[in-house]
């Protein structure tokens, strides 16, 4: 398995605090049958600035200390791009990272809203040769409540990739109903640790793989957790599901994602 979303580079942003815990989480993900991870640390404008240059320079000194204690686990640059209408410039520029350079790129939601325009936004970016990845749209209530939203950015080209503590209940069994959904419809193209320490979204997929595959089946859980991932790593090109109708609109009730408002994902 291959990891396409983590915070494990320490002290660049809310992740793993420091080497010590990075080296811990590493272990764990390989003993899990993690292979590899994308280091995603986040760039918000103005709160988290870690440009290509500082995300390569983390990922160079980590690789170090990873052979320095022979632990067997590769690492590949990138970032967790919040949405920010200067990131397809940045990109362009080199001044932001894809994932591992690849097409694609991870971008990460406001917690609490769909911003306006969003489609406009993602269109930017198609037209510089990225695919926007969405990352944990299950956690977002906008498109938890109304995920015909995001069946159309499906359609459009958009991808998605789920949150494994997600699918596995660690955010309440309302946004467990939602991966399900998603899982269900095609709606799903990659599933993450979103690793951001030892015991908060901790470095491991295969609860959430087994999961994955007991609900649609093993050729689909291969593709999320294997090919999909091994695709972006190489610079390939990912083959998208086929999308299943929504039919009935789903609602749910927004009360029930209070608690989780405001919290940094």
């Amino acid at each position: 398995m291959i990891d396409t979303h983590s915070h494990i580079l320490p002290g660049l942003d809310d992740g793993v605090e420091d080497l010590e815990q990075a080296l811990s989480a590493a272990r764990i993900a390989v003993q899990d049958g993690i292979e590899g991870m994308i280091c995603t640390p986040h760039w918000i404008s103005g709160i988290f600035e870690n440009t290509g240059s500082v995300v390569m320079t983390a990922v160079e000194s980590f690789e170090q200390h990873l052979r320095e204690q022979n632990i067997p686990l590769a690492l590949y640059p990138g970032a967790e791009l919040r949405v920010n209408l200067e990131i397809p410039a940045k990109i362009a520029r080199g001044a932001l990272l894809t994932l591992n350079e690849s097409a694609y790129a991870l971008i990460e939601l406001p917690a609490e809203i769909i911003p306006p325009r969003i489609e406009d936004f993602f269109y930017s970016l198609q037209v510089e040769g990225v695919t926007p990845v969405i990352a944990h749209p299950e956690r977002n209530p906008g498109l938890a409540k109304d995920p015909e939203r995001l069946y159309g950015w499906i359609e459009s080209g958009v991808l998605a990739q789920l949150t494994a503590g997600s699918l596995l209940g660690k955010f309440g069994g309302t946004i467990r109903k939602v991966c399900l959904l998603l899982l269900d419809h095609g709606m799903v193209h990659l599933i993450a640790t979103d690793c951001h320490g030892l015991r908060n979204r901790s470095p491991r997929l295969s609860k959430a793989m087994k999961e994955v595959e007991a609900t649609v089946g093993k050729t689909v859980a291969a593709r999320i957790f294997c090919e999909n991932p091994l695709q972006i790593v190489k610079r390939g090109t990912l083959a998208p599901f086929e999308l299943l109708p929504l039919g009935k609109r789903f609602s749910l009730p927004l009360k029930k994602y209070f608690s989780f408002l405001g919290r940094r994902r």
